[in-house]
């Protein structure tokens, strides 16, 4: 009998504990820049790092590197709203990106593939004209990064929002491992992370709701 693959866990709390387990990973996928949004450039993100640890991908050979997390706040606003789309971004500084994992690595990571993503509201938003995600987020929601120079944005997960409240949830990853070995600004750091879906609201509304992406890497 065929093991049931384990549920995705939801975003990590404000202070999260270490993680350190093992995950498939899922097929990959490609979507256009589907509207230009002014990017927030993140100054000090809040970065958390695990230990050693080895993935599974389907069978094939274990592969060791070091898992932690990259948290990206992005607030929605009335100005975020464009034609039934609503969509926000917050672009990395290099010298931010997985610091402390890059510290127990001895060295810039070389390779990161991304194996799980979170998305939550911040316990001390100042948010406000915003109760839940279905007032933000009509249904699915996207998530994708786009790395310094390419100008292709990468579809890299996408789910459906909680149908009530503001819970943490964890859209599934779509992107394959690998996955970014054409890209090494994302090892690097340097790329741009963007939320977006369909939405009720509209421009001319007064609203802010802040939320954090949480981006879990595996380095190598």
């Amino acid at each position: 009998m065929q093991a049931t693959p384990p549920m995705p866990r939801p975003a990590s709390p404000a202070t999260p504990e270490p993680v350190g387990s093992g995950r498939t990973l899922r097929g990959g996928a490609w979507a256009r820049w589907a509207r230009q949004v002014v990017p927030l450039v993140l100054g000090a993100a809040v970065l958390f790092q695990v230990s050693c640890d080895a993935l599974t991908d389907n069978g094939n050979d274990d592969v060791a590197g070091l898992i932690g997390s990259q948290f990206i706040p992005i607030t929605l606003t009335g100005a975020s709203v464009s034609e039934g789309l609503i969509a926000g971004q917050t672009t990395l500084r290099a010298e931010s990106f997985l610091t402390n994992l890059r510290a127990k690595l001895g060295h810039d990571p070389t390779r990161v593939d991304l194996v799980r993503i979170g998305v939550e509201r911040p316990e001390a938003s100042t948010g406000a004209g915003i109760a839940s995600w279905a007032e933000a987020f009509s249904d699915k929601v996207e998530i994708q990064i786009l790395p310094e120079g390419s100008g292709i944005p990468i579809l890299v997960g996408e789910g459906t929002r909680p149908a009530t409240g503001v819970a943490a949830w964890a859209p599934r990853v779509l992107i394959p491992r690998g996955g970014f070995d054409n890209y090494p600004a994302v090892a690097e750091g340097r790329f741009t992370v963007r939320i977006s879906g369909t939405t009720a609201k509209s421009a001319t509304d007064t609203f802010s709701f802040p939320v954090r992406v949480e981006l879990e890497f595996i380095a190598f």
